[in-house]
């Protein structure tokens, strides 16, 4: 994983996500699921974590507007 780590600075987007995808693939038995919900849980958490950023800018902007 390191070494997909590395690479990724100098790849487009897509062609990272194909290479942690054929490295989760490749994980034995069960594991692959383990990483793939490890991944879709910290896409998650960033999403809500970006809600709640601007839904604090939003309440922070209508208090500045009374």
């Amino acid at each position: 994983m390191k070494k997909i780590m590395g690479k990724a600075k100098k790849w487009k987007k897509w062609e990272f996500l194909g290479e942690v995808l054929d490295w989760i693939i490749d994980l034995p038995e069960h594991r692959w699921f383990q990483a793939l919900v490890a991944i879709v849980l910290a896409i998650v958490s960033s999403l809500v974590g970006l809600a709640l950023w601007i839904w604090l800018f939003v309440q922070i902007f209508s208090m500045l507007h009374m």
